[in-house]
């Protein structure tokens, strides 16, 4: 492989990556908010 292959594979894992910790952490996210929210049921031991 070339240096510009291993930049643009470089390029793509990083930006893999960052997509992978957003949609992550959206979904934890989410997750508190369905669970502890309006739609969740009152007493839930994980709410605070």
């Amino acid at each position: 492989m070339t240096k510009r292959h291993w930049l643009v594979s470089l390029a793509v894992a990083l930006i893999c990556s960052g997509i992978l910790v957003v949609f992550t952490d959206l979904e934890g996210s989410l997750r508190g908010w369905f669970l502890c929210g309006h739609l969740g049921p009152s007493r839930n031991g994980r709410c605070q």
